[in-house]
């Protein structure tokens, strides 16, 4: 008899699983009662009810957190079988879950499910809340990471002395200057028992904006004749590009 159900199925952990297990609309038997039980080492003695369902009750739960829904069919209106929905899983959720569907005049179905919780990949990133950094300011920078490190580390590409480190991933820096302008990396750190994690690293650009003050080539009047060329030339240095306007003002 063929019964619709997955062999196996992975998850990660936090995220929400559904286990169907129902029988084809083309078998004409009698569903009388559901079962859902968590295989416990292979031992039947060990294994652990989760949830019994019968058309007359109402769902009995064993175990609080899973939700089981009932599968009708959609010609007859006839109980076909289940889902069962486990939240938020954790690794401890991994394992066979064993569908157990009693029927007439087949008797008890099993069915078997094996669920793969594994860790969530770890990710890291980092932010700083201004649109524009200029000289003098004091810039916050937030590096985050999941799962929670020990502690973070905040380096910079062309500065290889820089070194700061934080335990909640939050770096002052007062008062910047064109110099702090670089790629700065955050490294969280880890337990060392946790080896897929080892080695993450976020980086951003940071760029601290500056501009000098005006050098013209010349500081004070000068005298010229009639007729002569004469060229002025100020320049200030930038981190942007500037764009310069001239203006001439009469004497009085």
């Amino acid at each position: 008899m063929f019964i619709h159900h997955n062999v196996s199925v992975t998850a990660v952990e936090g995220q929400s699983v559904s286990l169907p297990c129902f029988v084809g609309e083309e078998h004409e038997i009698i569903v009388i009662q559901l079962d859902w039980i968590k295989q416990q080492n292979g031992d039947e003695k060990n294994d652990k009810k989760i949830v019994v369902f019968h058309p007359a009750m109402p769902a009995f739960y064993i175990q609080k957190g899973p939700l089981l829904t009932p599968l009708t069919s959609s010609k007859t209106g006839k109980l076909q079988g289940s889902v069962l929905t486990l939240y938020q899983v954790t690794m401890k959720d991994s394992g066979n879950y064993i569908c157990e569907i009693t029927s007439y005049p087949n008797g008890l179905i099993k069915r078997i499910t094996k669920l793969q919780v594994t860790e969530p990949p770890a990710s890291a990133k980092m932010s700083h809340p201004y649109r524009f950094i200029k000289e003098g300011d004091e810039v916050k920078i937030t590096c985050s990471a999941s799962p929670p490190p020990l502690r973070y580390e905040l380096r910079r590409s062309k500065d290889k002395p820089f070194w700061i480190e934080s335990l909640n991933g939050t770096f002052i820096l007062p008062n910047v200057t064109r110099n702090n302008s670089d790629l700065y990396i955050c490294l969280p750190e880890w337990d060392s028992s946790v080896q897929n994690q080892q080695g993450l690293n976020t980086t951003m650009e940071l760029t601290v904006n500056f501009l000098d003050d005006i050098e013209c080539n010349t500081s004070s009047p000068f005298n010229v004749s009639f007729g002569e060329d004469v060229t002025i030339s100020c320049i200030a240095k930038a981190s942007q590009y500037l764009q310069y306007k001239w203006m001439r003002t009469l004497c009085l």
